[in-house]
């Protein structure tokens, strides 16, 4: 894969106007899932992992905050499509979620038996 030169970083951007700009895009409805490599690519005009270069260099709270409410987004997206994208409740999807996010994993019981 071929890479451009660099973006340079310009700390006047409104980042947090273009997340909002971004995310107007995306919705079910649009049939479009928010992403961070998209909002980086179109809306900053920078590539995902320069953007994370920017973030660890500059700390700039209001770049965080727009790459936050892009992967926040994309989270609850994923969630309400996940359980009730379908006619019905999508219980896997659901079982995921209580295991993943709630700590609520599943346990074998294992009884051991034999000549001790």
């Amino acid at each position: 894969m071929k890479q451009g030169r660099l973006s340079t970083y310009d700390e006047t951007k409104d980042f947090d106007k273009l997340a909002e700009d971004y995310l107007q895009t995306c919705s079910r409805e649009q049939t479009k899932l928010p992403k961070i490599s998209e909002f980086c690519r179109e809306y900053i005009q920078a590539n995902e992992d320069t953007v994370n270069k920017w973030i660890e260099k500059f700390k700039n709270e209001r770049l965080i905050g727009a790459i936050k409410r892009v992967k926040d987004a994309q989270k609850e997206q994923l969630i309400d499509d996940g359980i009730y994208g379908g006619k019905e409740v999508n219980a896997t999807m659901c079982i995921f979620l209580l295991k993943a996010n709630h700590g609520m994993i599943e346990t074998d019981k294992h009884i051991y038996e034999g000549d001790t």
